[in-house]
């Protein structure tokens, strides 16, 4: 056989295995096949770091064509370049490269200093801890399973839902939030920053569970449903990012916001979570609850909140797995984060935006659900490759800052 035929052969083989998966998948927003998704250009666009409202998206194309394979994702047909490099190229990427890990950061990293000096004041003793002095937070609801991943009503009755104004035409939720009193709301600074100047915080919905009823319902018992107090949707008053959010590197990746109405706790479905004031809980545990309206594991869209139970993921471990992206400016890993998640394919990439990352603690001599981190970023791997954990902001770096900017 000559060399001709060998090379037919060749390129008649590489073709074959770049089509061999061009099934026909779709997800609520496109059309498309399912394709390796290092040469998806959906991928090159978002690039590698990505906040976690993007990883939405990628878990929907990813869901889509799981049942073909590993590593493909449902991208637009006929959008995969052809041209010279194609397929070849890592993804471009927005903020960085290798990470670095800084328990004592340096005095030009944003606000790390300023956390540091937060911290050492003792919250306890801040003039605002009044407002959680008395607070009955993190009740937990008897009927509360562990397993599954739709919640049960009345599971989480501190989530929030961020609603945005488009111009006038339409509120979008596009973040979550915590209740943490009766007039604050606590999410992710990157929930309060727009890169779009039609884009405005309006409105913060509470004690929703299922977003496609007008009245939660649970039917466990047809013959006795038992129901919630209907959702509140309060106006927005005023909202602070942290000071030193930092887009690059997405340090202090916290923000507050403030209700024009005070949060009715007399509703089942309305309730606070409990913050990690003391020192016994600003020791994270070893497993934690994340929440959100996202889709399933199975790639159906629910509309009832989500929940997925998640390990810490070891900090140094954290590193060495975000090392080896193909970043191109470095990120540095400050003490107001850490890593969750890694254990499974889409339970490090569920929860909504500025959501809470929580477990259970002890809140004055009694079992609560307290609050540890905020749902902040992951990887565009998040959901196509498993052991990928998320990031998120630790919460008890940030109590101070919280409390200065109450009223």
């Amino acid at each position: 056989m000559n060399k001709t035929w060998l090379a037919l052969i060749l390129v008649f083989c590489i073709k074959a295995s770049l089509t061999q998966f061009s099934q026909k998948c779709s997800t609520s927003r496109m059309r498309g096949e399912c394709i390796a998704y290092d040469i998806c250009p959906f991928i090159k666009k978002l690039g590698t770091i990505v906040y976690q409202d993007d990883i939405t998206q990628l878990r929907d194309r990813a869901s889509a064509c799981r049942r073909y394979g590993n590593k493909l994702m449902c991208c637009e047909e006929g959008a995969v370049d052809n041209g010279s490099g194609s397929g070849t190229k890592p993804p471009t990427i927005q903020p960085t490269t290798i990470m670095q890990s800084t328990r004592n950061p340096t005095t030009n990293i944003g606000a790390t200093n300023g956390n540091r000096n937060q911290a050492q004041r003792d919250p306890l003793k801040h003039p605002n801890y009044r407002h959680f002095k008395n607070l009955k937070c993190g009740i937990i609801s008897s009927n509360r399973v562990a397993n599954g991943n739709d919640s049960n009503l009345f599971e989480f009755p501190w989530a929030a839902r961020l609603g945005y104004d488009n111009q006038g035409f339409n509120i979008e939720y596009k973040c979550g939030g915590t209740v943490i009193s009766d007039f604050y709301v606590l999410t992710a600074a990157h929930c309060l920053r727009f890169s779009k100047p039609n884009i405005k915080l309006s409105t913060v919905r509470l004690g929703d569970w299922d977003t496609s009823t007008e009245r939660d319902c649970d039917y466990t018992y047809p013959s006795n449903p038992i129901c919630a107090d209907p959702v509140q949707d309060i106006a927005v008053a005023s909202y602070t990012p942290h000071p030193n959010y930092d887009r690059t590197n997405i340090h202090n990746d916290i923000g507050i916001v403030r209700l024009q109405e005070a949060a009715n706790f007399n509703q089942r479905n309305i309730r606070p979570i409990c913050l990690p004031f003391t020192r016994e809980l600003q020791e994270l545990p070893g497993r934690f609850v994340v929440i959100g309206w996202g889709r399933t594991e199975d790639s159906f869209n629910s509309n009832i909140l989500q929940k997925a139970s998640l390990p810490l993921y070891e900090r140094d471990k954290c590193l060495r797995k975000f090392s080896t992206l193909p970043l191109k400016k470095r990120i540095i890993f400050i003490d107001g984060q850490f890593c969750a998640g890694g254990e499974g394919r889409v339970d490090a990439c569920r929860g909504d935006s500025g959501s809470s990352l929580q477990a259970i603690g002890t809140v004055n001599n009694r079992p609560r659900m307290v609050q540890y981190g905020i749902v902040s970023y992951g990887t565009t791997k998040c959901g196509i490759e498993v052991g990928f954990p998320g990031v998120y902001t630790k919460t008890s770096e940030y109590l101070n800052f919280l409390l200065d900017n109450m009223q």
